[in-house]
């Protein structure tokens, strides 16, 4: 059974995990990425609850990756 926390996912993080999600094809292949069940990420972008810090740092990982990939 998984806690409940009061504690909110602040929305730069929210923002952080779509900006993630879009760079790896959706919230399922984030999920995927981040080895975390999909229904966890849904929680999170729906500010329920708020990833751990080392969870948080792969999304910022990711974005970092693919930051200007696709650009000219």
């Amino acid at each position: 059974m998984e806690e409940q926390t009061s504690q909110h996912c602040s929305p730069d993080r929210v923002l952080a995990l779509e900006r993630a999600a879009a760079m790896v094809g959706g919230h399922a292949e984030l999920a995927q990425r981040l080895k975390v069940p999909h229904r966890q990420v849904d929680y999170w972008l729906r500010e329920i609850g708020t990833p751990p810090d080392t969870v948080f740092f792969d999304v910022l990982d990711i974005i970092i990756q693919n930051a200007g990939v696709g650009k000219d």
